[in-house]
């Protein structure tokens, strides 16, 4: 999410950008209410960090109640959103 959201910032794509942002902080805002913490895979059909792995280790990992690039994310996407462009 962060790749897609500062990609697209980066090329002026400000609109699109905010939108998957907004996107984002509001579904880490959901589980984190919903589980009281942030977690490595989301499922973004669903809204929820219920996932389904085919291949691949199968647990959604949380360290101690939040997984830190997870929580970098959604402080970036925050940064965004506030910001004036």
């Amino acid at each position: 999410q962060y790749f897609a959201f500062a990609g697209l910032a980066r090329y002026c794509y400000i609109e699109e950008a905010k939108r998957i942002a907004q996107k984002y902080v509001y579904l880490a805002d959901k589980v984190m209410g919903t589980n009281g913490s942030l977690y490595e895979k989301y499922n973004v059909v669903e809204g929820n960090a219920e996932i389904h792995v085919v291949n691949g280790y199968d647990i959604n990992v949380s360290e101690r109640g939040t997984f830190l690039w997870s929580a970098a994310t959604a402080t970036l996407a925050r940064k965004l959103l506030n910001s004036n462009d």
